[in-house]
C-alpha cells in the first residue's frame, strides 16, 4: 500500500514537472526553459515587462559627462552630467544649476 501511494505521488510530480516544462516551452520555445525569479535566471514574461515599463521613468535621466567644467554654478548643463578635472566633481542637479565638490584623491594598496 505505501509503495503504491509513493507511486502515485511520483507519478503526481512527474506530470507537474512536464506541465510546467510544457508550458515553458510553450512561453519561450525553448525546452525546460525555466521562468527567471529574484535567485535564478530564466525567460521574463509579460508581467515582468510591465513592472519594467512601470520604471523605465527612472532612466530618463542618466548621468552623462560633460564637455569640459562649468565655469559657473548657473551655466548651461542638463540635470545628470557630471564633470572631473584633477581636484573637483562638478554636478548638474538641475537645467542649468551646477554644484562643485572638492576631490580627495589619493592612491591606497
Amino acid at each position: 500500500m505505501f509503495k503504491d501511494i509513493l507511486n502515485l505521488i511520483k507519478t503526481a510530480l512527474d506530470s507537474i514537472k512536464t506541465s510546467s516544462d510544457s508550458i515553458a516551452t510553450a512561453v519561450t520555445g525553448i525546452p525546460g526553459a525555466v521562468k527567471s525569479d529574484a535567485t535564478h535566471d530564466g525567460y521574463l514574461d509579460k508581467d515582468d515587462f510591465i513592472i519594467f515599463a512601470a520604471k523605465q521613468a527612472a532612466l530618463t535621466n542618466p548621468v552623462t559627462l560633460a564637455a569640459g567644467a562649468p565655469a559657473t554654478a548657473g551655466a548651461a548643463g542638463v540635470k545628470g552630467q557630471m564633470y572631473f578635472d584633477g581636484t573637483d566633481m562638478y554636478l548638474c542637479t538641475a537645467t542649468n544649476t551646477w554644484i562643485k565638490g572638492t576631490l580627495g584623491l589619493a592612491t591606497w594598496s
